[in-house]
C-alpha cells in the first residue's frame, strides 16, 4: 500500500472535531474548541461533541456516520478528535470502505484513536497525527502545554522532515539502527486489534508503544499476546513511549518490575530497542506522525523523523 500524505494545513483552515470513542466533559469540549478557534482555524463541531454520560458518545452508527461525513468533505483536511476513552474499534466496520474513493484527511489523536491510525493506514496508506485532542489536550483548564500544540501545528504545516524527534536522553537498551514507517500506539489497543481484519502487517515498520493505568503484569500479558500472534516478529525497530502509572502502585519496587517486563520483551522482539521517549499519555509529550519514514540512530541514541508528514505543494492534484 503506497503511503498517502494529507495536505498542509494552516491557520484559516477548516478542522472538524468529532469523539469517536468516549464523550468529552461539556467544559473542556468547549474549551479545546475555543483554543482551535484561537489558533485561527474555523471549527465544525459534531454532534458526538455535545452527547454526554455513557461509555460511548453515541451509537457506533452515530459515530461512524459523523466521522464518515467528515472524511468525506473535501473542505475539511483534518478530522481532530475529541477526546479518546474507549469505543474507536467497534465502528471500524461501518465506516466507508476501502474501495469508496476519499479525499487524504489528517486525523488526529491518540490512545484509543490508534485503532483508526491503524485502520486508515491498512486499508488506505494515510498518514495520520498522534497528538493533542480538542478535549482531552487543549481543553485543560490551566491550558494546553504549548510544546505539543506547536509541535502539532508544524507537523500539520510543513512538508519538511523534522529531523530528531528530541533531545531528551534516550535510553539505548538493544544496540543497532534502523528504518521505516513510524507507528505511534497506545499498547492495549494494539493487542485488542490483533485478530481482527483492520490490524495491518507491522513487518519493517518502527513501533512506537505507550500505556496508562496498566500494572506491570497486564503489560506482560498484552506484549506476550502481541509476540505470540507474530505481528511484531518482524519490526524492525521498538520504541518505548511514557507508561503513566503502570507501576501497579508499588513505588520503587512496581518501576523496577516494570522496567524488568520490558527489557524482557525487548530481548524477545530482538529488534534495536530504545526506551524513554516523551510520547503518552503525559500533559507533555511530543506528537508523532503515523506512518511516515523514521529512523533509530546509534549515536547519539535517538529517533530521527527522516520524511516529512504533509503533502508537498508540487505533490497536489
Amino acid at each position: 500500500m503506497p503511503t498517502v500524505h494529507p495536505p498542509i494545513v494552516r491557520a484559516g483552515a477548516r478542522i472538524a472535531v468529532t469523539c469517536p470513542a468516549s464523550p468529552p466533559e461539556p467544559g473542556r469540549i468547549a474549551r479545546g474548541i475555543d483554543r482551535l478557534r484561537d489558533l485561527g482555524f474555523e471549527v465544525v463541531a459534531g454532534a458526538s461533541c455535545s452527547r454526554a454520560g455513557g461509555l460511548w458518545a453515541g451509537a457506533d452508527a452515530e459515530r461512524a456516520e459523523e466521522l464518515a461525513g467528515f472524511l468525506r468533505d473535501p473542505e475539511i483536511p483534518v478530522v481532530l478528535a475529541g477526546r479518546g476513552g474507549v469505543g474507536c474499534m467497534r465502528p471500524l466496520p461501518l465506516l466507508p470502505p476501502p474501495g469508496e474513493p476519499l479525499p487524504p484527511t489528517w486525523i488526529v489523536g491518540r490512545s484509543d484513536l490508534t485503532a483508526l491510525h491503524l485502520a486508515f493506514w491498512k486499508e488506505r496508506g494515510w498518514v495520520g497525527l498522534s497528538g493533542p485532542m480538542a478535549a482531552g489536550d487543549l481543553g485543560r483548564e490551566e491550558g494546553a502545554d504549548p510544546a505539543p500544540v506547536a509541535a502539532m501545528l508544524r507537523l500539520l504545516g510543513d512538508p519538511d522532515p523534522v529531523g530528531r524527534a528530541t533531545d531528551v536522553p534516550l535510553a539505548p537498551w538493544r544496540d543497532g539502527e534502523a528504518a521505516g514507517p513510524l507507528l505511534p500506539v497506545n499498547l492495549s489497543l494494539l493487542a485488542s486489534m490483533v485478530g481482527t481484519p483492520f490490524l495491518p502487517r507491522l513487518d519493517g515498520a518502527i513501533l512506537v508503544v505507550e500505556e496508562i493505568g496498566e500494572p506491570p503484569h497486564r503489560i506482560d500479558r498484552m506484549l506476550t499476546q502481541i509476540e505470540l500472534s507474530g505481528a511484531v516478529d518482524r519490526i524492525a525497530g521498538l520504541v518505548y513511549g511514557q507508561f503513566t502509572r503502570c507501576d501497579g502502585g508499588d513505588d520503587r519496587s512496581g518501576a523496577g518490575r516494570l522496567q524488568a517486563v520490558l527489557r524482557d520483551h525487548a530481548e524477545r522482539i530482538g529488534a534495536p530497542t530504545l526506551a524513554g521517549f516523551p510520547y503518552g499519555h503525559e500533559s507533555s509529550f511530543i506528537p508523532l506522525p503515523f506512518g511516515t519514514r523514521a529512523a533509530i540512530r546509534r549515536d547519539p541514541p535517538g529517533l530521527e523523523l527522516i520524511e516529512g508528514a504533509a503533502r508537498r505543494p508540487e505533490e497536489e492534484s
